[in-house]
Order: C-alpha cells, then sequence, then structure tokens
C-alpha cells in the first residue's frame, strides 16, 4: 500500500452517506437532531499520517455524530484505478462530496478527482497540486490549492491557483510579488477567497504582507503598527458579505511577541488575548456577531521540568474559553458553530480529536498528528 500525505487544511453517494451503518440503533436524539457532526480524518497506527506503521496504511474515514465510515469503502474507484485516497471532503446543499488521489496499479503518481452523486470526475490534476481544499461554490465544486516554481535566486515561489469543472485550472497572479503560504481558502455566493502570504525580496527577511485572492485578484496589507509578519494571513472565513481573516505578526518594538490579530474586510479588528509569544491562531468561524478562533497556546505541564508545550486553545471575540486539553500538548486547526455550540477538531498529543462545547473526544483509531482535521455542523437530513 501507498504512502498516503495529509493534506490540511483544510472533508458517495447519499444513499451511502445517509444510510445507517448496519446494526446501528436509532435514538432519540437521532430522530430529533437538527443537524448532523461531521469529522473528517484518517485512522490506522504510527504515530504519523504522513505514512505507514506497522504494515498497516491510514485510511481517510468520515464520522457522522461519531459513527465511523471508511471512505474508499463506500465510494469503491475511478474507472481503470486500484485505489482511492480521500484528501479532503466538503458539503453541496446538505450532500458530503469528496476530493481524492486516484492510482492505477503498481505505480505511485496519481490524479485527482471529485467524488460527487456517485460519479466521479477526473480533475486532470496531479501531484504537481499541494494542498488542495475541496469547496462549494453556490453549487459547484472548486479545488483550490497551489504550484510551486524555482526563481532564479533558488527559492521556491507558491502560485496559487483554481479549478472548477467548467472553466478548468487558473493560476492566480502574484502581481509582482513571490509567496511563500497558502493557509486557507472558502467559497460563498460564488466567489473564491484564498489567503496566505507573500513578499518582497528576501524570504527570510520578516518583510511580508497578508494576502488575499478573491476570484483571482490579490490585495495585500501590512501588519498592524508597522509590524512584519512570517506567515501572513493564517485562515480566511466570510460571513454575512464580509472577509474575516487571521494574522500571525511580530510587534517591531521589545519585546518581539508574536501578536495574533482578526481582520474584517482588511482592516484589524481584534487582538486575541494571550501573552504566549509561541501561541498560534490556524483557523476561525463566525456565528452572528461571535468570532471564535482556534489554534494553540503554552501551558506548562504539571510534574515536569518547566518546559512549555504548545496547548489546543480556542477563542470567542478574543478571549479564551474554558475547553478539556486533555492534559497533553495539541492545538485546534477546524471550528463549526451550530446554535451557539462549537465543535472543534485538532490534536490532543498524538491522537486526533474532536470538542463539543470543551470536552474533548479522541477518535478510535485517530493514531497520530493531524488524523481528524476538519469539522462540518450540517442540518439533519431525514
Amino acid at each position: 500500500m501507498r504512502k498516503l500525505f495529509i493534506l490540511m487544511a483544510a472533508l458517495i453517494s447519499v444513499s451511502c452517506i445517509n444510510g445507517r451503518k448496519s446494526g446501528a440503533r436509532q435514538t432519540a436524539d437521532d430522530k430529533t437532531r437538527k443537524y448532523d457532526v461531521y469529522a473528517f480524518g484518517w485512522v490506522g497506527d504510527g504515530t504519523c499520517a504522513g505514512g505507514t506503521e506497522g504494515g498497516r496504511e491510514y485510511k481517510s474515514v468520515y464520522w457522522k455524530n461519531g459513527v465511523r465510515t471508511v471512505i474508499a469503502d463506500a465510494v469503491g474507484t475511478p474507472e481503470g484505478y486500484a485505489e482511492f485516497h480521500a484528501t479532503d471532503m466538503a458539503f453541496v446543499d446538505g450532500r458530503p462530496v469528496f476530493l481524492g488521489r486516484a492510482y492505477e496499479n503498481g505505480r505511485d503518481d496519481f490524479s485527482y478527482f471529485t467524488y460527487e452523486d456517485g460519479k466521479f470526475t477526473d480533475t486532470g490534476l496531479n501531484e504537481n497540486l499541494n494542498e488542495p481544499r475541496l469547496l462549494d461554490a453556490g453549487g459547484e465544486l472548486v479545488v483550490v490549492g497551489w504550484t510551486s516554481v524555482t526563481d532564479k535566486d533558488g527559492t521556491m515561489n507558491l502560485r496559487p491557483l483554481a479549478w472548477t469543472k467548467d472553466r478548468g485550472t487558473e493560476i492566480y497572479d502574484l502581481n509582482g510579488f513571490k509567496c511563500n503560504e497558502i493557509n486557507g481558502a472558502v467559497a460563498e455566493n460564488g466567489n473564491i477567497y484564498v489567503c496566505g502570504r507573500v513578499y518582497r525580496g528576501s524570504f527570510n527577511d520578516y518583510d511580508g504582507y497578508g494576502a488575499v485572492w478573491k476570484n483571482g485578484e490579490i490585495s495585500v496589507f501590512r501588519a498592524p503598527d508597522n509590524g512584519k509578519t512570517m506567515f501572513g494571513f493564517t485562515a480566511i472565513t466570510v460571513s454575512g458579505g464580509n472577509t474575516y481573516t487571521l494574522m500571525h505578526s511580530q510587534d517591531d518594538v521589545p519585546p518581539s511577541a508574536t501578536r495574533l490579530t482578526v481582520w474584517k474586510n482588511g482592516n484589524p479588528l481584534m487582538t486575541i488575548d494571550t501573552d504566549d509569544p509561541n501561541a498560534t491562531a490556524t483557523c476561525m468561524a463566525v456565528d452572528g456577531d461571535d468570532i471564535y478562533v482556534g489554534g494553540s497556546a503554552n501551558s506548562t505541564i504539571p510534574d515536569d521540568t518547566g518546559n512549555s508545550y504548545g496547548m489546543p486553545a480556542i477563542w470567542k471575540n478574543g478571549k479564551a474559553m474554558d475547553m478539556d486539553r486533555a492534559g497533553v500538548f495539541g492545538w485546534i486547526n477546524s471550528i463549526a458553530v451550530a446554535d451557539g455550540k462549537v465543535y472543534a477538531t485538532g490534536n490532543a498529543g498524538f491522537k486526533g480529536a474532536v470538542w463539543a462545547d470543551g470536552k474533548c473526544a479522541v477518535q478510535k483509531g485517530a493514531n497520530g498528528e493531524n488524523t481528524v482535521v476538519k469539522v462540518f455542523c450540517v442540518p439533519a437530513r431525514r
């Protein structure tokens, strides 16, 4: 079996997805549920979902309200291919759809296919596509990722790209900048948004910009208060016609600590409340007037030597929320909110986990870093 590469990110047919697992019992909660909670990830052995361990390969799966389905078993493979490994999941009109890699027998190269309504579609994209995300752009599936070129100075320059069935592949313009980070993508009302970091000059001079591409057109933004950014915008979401982004930056005056800021429509809106110089913010969700940010913040584990470890963290409107950190290091990498209840996925040590209103549940078989990577709250289908 081949190595399955984890792509961030950042999840069949309707009868396969919505059909109840054989032997499962319907509960009163199932009958009254307003929405279903899906998580996407991988299960297997080992400490890293980027490879194999003990002769067993990681399998892409989804959990629906805690019940797991192996995606390849449910969807099969494209005609003429021997294997299909899902790398991302999305929803169109409440129906789950997939993006994945298809392999021919005895070959290590692959092609990307989407799977929707029981049908595979060849995107024409291959191993030159990196970190692809699957999005619903108003009922049309979009694949967003990046390709790379080597510049004359030897540095790698990333180029964002988007694929749709009708328009094919479009490579986004950098408008004279170089790019070293593509961190997030989202679609709303047919529009495609991508975020990351671009820079001029040397990659290592920290003199970067937060970048947002809307339908391929780039806008760049300086870090707040003359600070510097090495990562640019680390996440993006759109709600109510407003675009929200997260930025990692370093203050330009001592002590040069990390600043995490939420932006709205290209302007800093709030600063995340943390005194941790190594805090990270990697995902966000907006629910009405409330903004939720997920990432990690350092915390000293009792009875150790005083070392600090990144611990899972969720902030609501800039303030840290109470949550179960499972007593080990980790982080949050996806957030969804439904009826005021906050769901998240991430790592609790070397385990993939789902949080529901701060309560952590490690997912059975999700052994290794980045094995539960996405969460969705979807209106229940009866």
